[in-house]
């Protein structure tokens, strides 16, 4: 989904942050970094935006934004902007 985001995105800047945070994001999935709950609820927005559930993603992003702050403030950034983008686009 990035990658549709690379290409319709033109606010260089907002493209530059979310690739950085979504990064981050790896980096810490890939170290082991967050917690197994956390790991579940991020899991879980990916498959509602993948379904297309726009609606749900962004109660689950809001629903982990408030349980789990410390293990996604570093990125929680870049879910919101491509949970918007695909609710806008659908791409």
């Amino acid at each position: 989904m990035f990658q549709h985001f690379s290409q319709v995105e033109t606010n260089q800047k907002l493209k530059a942050e979310t690739e950085n945070k979504l990064a981050i994001m790896v980096d810490k999935v890939n170290g082991g970094q967050l917690n197994p709950v956390t790991m579940e609820k991020l899991h879980n927005i990916s498959v509602l935006v993948q379904q297309g559930n726009g609606p749900a993603a962004k109660a689950a992003l809001q629903d982990i934004t408030q349980k789990a702050w410390n293990d996604i403030k570093d990125f929680q950034g870049a879910i919101k902007v491509l949970v918007n983008f695909k609710q806008k686009y659908g791409l």
